[in-house]
């Protein structure tokens, strides 16, 4: 009996440092998976502050031609009426 528990406990000590093994790649692995999340949401963050600071200097120009453009509808509007 004392040799099958001596080749138990060698052949738990085996299975238990492959499994030691393998979590330590594993954990590895996700450290460098979230860094990678790390960089792709830094970039989208960036991304979209881009695109919000374009669209902000977009509006500037957008809304005086807006503004004229109904302006113009109006003045429009009067020479029709006053024909």
């Amino acid at each position: 009996m004392d040799d099958a528990a001596g080749i138990l406990v060698i052949l738990l000590s085996v299975i238990l440092l492959i499994f030691l093994v393998l979590l330590s790649f594993l954990v590895v692995l996700l450290i460098r998976i979230s860094k990678q999340i790390k960089h792709i949401a830094d970039d989208a963050e960036k991304t979209a502050h881009d695109a919000s600071t374009i669209m902000a200097g977009i509006s500037r120009f957008t809304k005086p031609l807006i503004a004229a453009k109904i302006v113009t509808g109006i003045f429009t509007k009067r020479r029709k009426g006053d024909k």
